[in-house]
């Protein structure tokens, strides 16, 4: 996968051609403006869910994700935001519910997406015809790494972490844990999964890569480290080829 290292203000969404994904970056702490417009696009239980953060910080960063998510949605299908319907796979995953009276539906039916976020960032994914995973992580908290890694990756990925410099470990474990949590959401599976049944690069120095996996084919599924910015990590995993083209994005009002 190709890609550029800036991420361009857009208002909308672009037109999304095949072979190519939509990586938006979505700053999460904003202007009350913003925040209102992504409230008023909530839905009923999207509201419910905002509300149950105690935190209101934890509230407006849900409903921005939230909200924005729809917006770009609503983009890319030519539908109002706030009449979009969601469902969900069997492991949790969200996919978009085109209602079958809409003349779109046909041709947009093939859009797939995922969405995640940590702290004051998010990152959305967008592309046809594809599964898609992406995941964004805050590398400046305190997660034991060693203990974890040690649990939950498997021996190949736990012998090229500790053959890293020591200066270098940290930053080869969120590579490893990010590429791991996108690859993961992009099959659907979820943690179910089992990190241990896969094994990805973990030198941050070289190209993300799936290495060995328990089920189905490395060459199905091309992975992507993402540089959200300070302090975080992010990957991108989608199905097909090293030949989809990464067009990246960042919204602005």
């Amino acid at each position: 996968m190709s890609t550029p290292t800036t991420w361009p203000p857009s208002v909308e969404a672009a037109a999304l051609d095949d072979d190519t994904v939509h990586l938006w970056r979505v700053p999460l702490d904003t202007d009350p403006e913003t925040l209102e417009a992504c409230r008023a696009v909530l839905d009923v239980e999207e509201h419910r869910r905002a509300d149950r953060f105690r935190a209101s910080l934890q509230t407006q960063r849900f409903a921005v994700a939230r909200g924005t998510l729809r917006r770009l949605l609503g983009s890319y299908v030519g539908i109002d935001p706030g009449q979009l319907d969601f469902s969900y796979g069997e492991h949790g995953k969200p996919q978009l519910e085109l209602p079958a009276v809409d003349l779109h539906s046909d041709l947009h039916s093939d859009l797939h997406f995922n969405v995640s976020h940590s702290g004051g960032v998010a990152l959305m994914a967008f592309v046809r015809g594809r599964a898609v995973g992406v995941d964004v992580e805050r590398t400046e908290r305190e997660v034991g790494w060693e203990r974890v890694a040690r649990r939950f990756f498997s021996r190949p990925e736990l012998d090229e972490l500790m053959g890293l410099p020591p200066e270098q470990r940290r930053s080869g474990f969120f590579r490893c844990w990010t590429c791991k949590e996108a690859y993961m959401k992009a099959t659907g599976r979820g943690i179910t999964l089992g990190l241990g049944n896969f094994s990805v690069r973990v030198d941050p120095s070289r190209l993300a890569q799936l290495l060995w996996a328990a089920e189905g084919q490395v060459e199905d599924w091309s992975l992507l480290a993402v540089d959200p910015g300070p302090d975080t990590a992010g990957a991108l995993c989608v199905a097909g080829d090293g030949e989809l083209k990464i067009e990246r994005f960042a919204p602005t009002e």
